[in-house]
């Protein structure tokens, strides 16, 4: 295991994370991820936690949520096209954990934890939770479903 946590957070970004949006066709901008997809833009992005040493522990979660012009136009009263949104332009948003963990989660990184564990664990979660909601629902008829 790395001594530097940051090192750590990074390879895990860079070997998993980055690599399974890129193979699943989204564009990226530091740690968020954007795909157009018929008449919706899925997004999905790593939010670390403010309170983060990078000495002693690394959190972070994982958002995703799903953007199109007109919907977000009726909260907003105009319409905006945003080339990029982000996970909290999204009409609908959530954690990802929600749906592997049952609850809110977040990542820790930390000295006494194998990076590697925790590294395959995201790798899982992304496979069997994200991979099919954004393949479910890619089309604003199919996210009704989303909600039944």
């Amino acid at each position: 295991m790395n001594e530097n946590l940051k090192t750590d957070f990074d390879i895990i970004c860079k070997e998993i994370i980055i690599p399974f949006f890129k193979d699943f066709g989204f564009k990226r901008k530091n740690l968020h991820f954007s795909k157009q997809n018929n008449d919706i833009i899925q997004c999905f992005n790593v939010q670390k936690s403010q309170w983060n040493s990078y000495n002693n522990s690394i959190d972070f979660t994982f958002n995703f949520g799903f953007y199109n012009a007109e919907i977000s136009s009726i909260v907003d009263n105009e319409i905006v096209w945003l080339e990029f949104p982000k996970t909290y332009d999204c009409f609908i948003n959530n954690r990802l954990g929600i749906f592997s963990h049952k609850r809110d989660h977040w990542y820790t990184l930390s000295k006494k934890i194998d990076t590697s564990k925790t590294a395959e664990k995201i790798k899982d979660d992304l496979e069997k939770y994200l991979k099919p909601i954004f393949e479910n629902y890619d089309s604003l008829e199919k996210l009704q479903l989303f909600f039944r």
